[in-house]
């Protein structure tokens, strides 16, 4: 094989990696999403505790994640009891690079009445849950913030 057959090869082998990796990832961020989707709505707050990024236990108390937790689901259900989120597919297909050790996001977002709540999921690497945060659309209300993977 040539030289020029070799690149093309390996174009080619690189290409086809690149479209598998981008599919894992949307599934796996799908399952997480609906995993965690899951455990809000049978008020599983410690299990996410549990199961998190381990940096989130160093920046916050298990009572104070479960509290911040209770507020942020009541207030989704304020748009929705079912926590029914609909996904921002355009925030959601971009990959976020590395930021503060995790690396992958969820955008999600619930309307009601004209009023629209932001949801920001991050991951990390392993779709292990690191923050939570909440913000209204043109609202005076400030941003809740569940947790943070990091002091940032």
């Amino acid at each position: 094989m040539n030289k020029f057959m070799f690149r093309k090869f390996f174009l080619f082998l690189l290409f086809i990696s690149l479209i598998g990796c981008s599919i894992d990832y949307k599934e796996a961020n799908k399952k997480a999403v609906e995993r965690l989707r899951n455990q809000l709505l049978e008020g599983k707050y410690e299990e996410i505790y549990n199961q998190s990024e381990n940096n989130i236990k160093y920046y916050i108390s298990k009572e104070e994640f479960l509290g911040n937790m209770k507020l942020a689901v009541s207030t989704m259900k304020e748009f929705d009891e079912s926590l029914t989120w609909q996904q921002d597919e355009a925030a959601d297909e971009h990959r976020v690079q590395e930021v503060y050790g995790y690396d992958r996001a969820s955008w999600r977002t619930m309307e009601k009445n004209g009023k629209r709540l932001n949801i920001d999921i991050w991951w990390s690497s392993n779709f292990s849950f690191c923050d939570l945060t909440m913000s209204e659309d043109f609202s005076d209300k400030p941003e809740i913030v569940v947790t943070r993977c990091s002091k940032e």
